[in-house]
């Protein structure tokens, strides 16, 4: 039979799905060996070297060691047109890592690596066109595949829910704040069809008040089995295991990948955060994030900041990850604010050993990896209750971090069926509150060391097991 292989698809170009989406037939086709290039460039080992200390690539080799394969193969894509926040080798390249991997560099989906006998394929990103033509073309006796981003409108219906029953009661309280809910939700072509009642004024009388209340809470009542139909749309994806990190999202998953087995998924961080013994805490909060992803919510965590700095001047505030340097020094001229934009992992694993709190703002966002890659380094993690994947990680582990209740704040529909939310004072005071209150950031590294251990990500006798199985119904 010869060597058996793993193959990890980490990054692939959005737009090859949707050039998968647009071809009837199988859009792969493969390149023989002689086609990609043997010979590396001096940046090449640099990239293969940080490649070996990313968490799914550990995934892949402890899945391997404990499988039996043979062989680890690793591909990703680049597409000169595509803005990404990762870094790619932009040349077709089959480069050797030491004994562990082989890295394949591929500019099209016509010219993916031959490689025979695929025991296991591992898959990232919403692709399920583009992930359907690389099982079918290299045929595993199993696909595992991570999301990458989580189910559509996280916490939304719960929220909704929450304001038809103020609705019904009389007790909105902020109408300027209102408004601003009642103008996005209305604006939304998700909910064209609907009618909504016309939004009263301040000046209208009790009477009118009323009705509205009644007619705009069935609207909303009508609003969210078509969030639910959204967010429960099965997924053409044929993978045999799903990943999932937030057990609340089961019910869902289970409708989206009905064919599939759901695995839960712990997500480890990389080695190259760890906890630095006596160094000084002088960063209260820092914020991670690209500002290319929308869900990570920039414009709320700006929000945020404005607000913690108006009840204390003399807060430090980090930035990491942001693209608009020059503005955001302007916007807080007067403050201790730095902006970094991308940083090495070794340079933010630094910053995080300065940090006191990791404040997390994303709405639809898979248990962010710089939540266990902050909590190893110390932090304390503050997320808000819209995550939508994580907070009952967070809210069953004290230690480490704390969701706050936005139930008091109005939703907001994003880009991407993400949500984020229009800030109250509420919402304000309870963040500004951990900033007072002293932590053992040693204990918060150990336990979290502890419950996000790379060995412990993955359930890998359920992987044999699925492995085995499809190796049964083939005899």
């Amino acid at each position: 039979m010869g060597r058996r292989s793993i193959v990890l698809f980490h990054k692939l170009p959005a737009i090859w799905e949707s050039d998968a989406r647009a071809i009837k037939k199988n859009s792969i086709s493969f390149s023989k060996d002689s086609y990609f290039s043997e010979v590396p460039e001096s940046s090449d080992a640099e990239f293969l070297d940080k490649l070996k200390d990313d968490i799914f690539y550990m995934l892949t080799e402890s899945l391997s060691k404990y499988l039996e394969i043979d062989d680890i193969h690793v591909i990703i894509g680049h597409n000169k047109d595509e803005v990404r926040n990762w870094d790619v080798i932009s040349r077709d390249v089959k480069l050797k890592y030491k004994d562990k991997f082989t890295f394949w560099s591929v500019s099209s989906i016509d010219k993916f690596p031959e490689i025979s006998n695929v025991e296991v394929l591992i898959l990232r990103g919403n692709y399920p066109h583009l992930h359907n033509d690389v099982i079918d073309s290299y045929a595993p006796k199993t696909s595992i595949f991570y999301p990458a981003t989580s189910l559509f409108f996280p916490n939304y219906e719960n929220k909704i829910e929450k304001i038809i029953s103020n609705l019904s009661s009389g007790k909105l309280s902020d109408f300027n704040d209102f408004s601003k809910f009642y103008d996005n939700i209305t604006n939304q072509s998700y909910f064209s069809r609907l009618n909504p009642p016309e939004l009263y004024n301040q000046n209208s009388k009790t009477l009118e008040i009323k009705k509205f209340n009644r007619d705009f809470a069935n609207y909303l009542k009508s609003v969210i089995p078509i969030i639910k139909k959204i967010k429960s749309k099965e997924s053409v994806g044929k993978y045999s295991i799903v990943l999932f990190d937030e057990l609340s999202n089961l019910p869902d998953l289970k409708i989206i990948y009905p064919n599939s087995t759901l695995l839960p998924f712990k997500k480890a961080s990389s080695p190259l955060f760890y906890y630095e013994l006596n160094v000084r805490r002088d960063i209260d909060i820092i914020f991670t994030g690209s500002t290319i992803q929308k869900t990570k919510n920039f414009d709320l965590s700006y929000h945020i900041v404005d607000e913690l700095l108006s009840k204390n001047k003399n807060l430090r505030v980090v930035f990491v990850g942001s693209d608009e340097k020059e503005k955001l020094e302007k916007r807080w001229k007067n403050f201790d604010v730095e902006i970094y934009g991308r940083i090495s992992k070794e340079e933010l694993s630094k910053l995080f050993n300065r940090s006191r709190i990791h404040l997390v703002t994303s709405g639809r966002d898979c248990f962010p990896r710089t939540i266990p890659e902050s909590i190893v380094c110390g932090c304390f993690n503050i997320c808000l209750d819209i995550l939508s994947d994580g907070n009952s990680f967070i809210s069953n582990n004290p230690l480490l971090g704390k969701s706050i209740d936005t139930s008091s704040s109005f939703p907001l529909i994003k880009s991407s069926y993400n949500v984020s939310l229009v800030l109250n004072k509420t919402v304000v005071d309870l963040i500004f509150e951990e900033l007072s209150i002293s932590r053992d950031h040693f204990s918060i590294a150990t336990l979290g060391k502890s419950l996000l251990s790379i060995d412990e990500m993955i359930q890998f006798d359920m992987i044999w097991q699925d492995i085995d199985l499809q190796i049964n119904e083939n005899y």
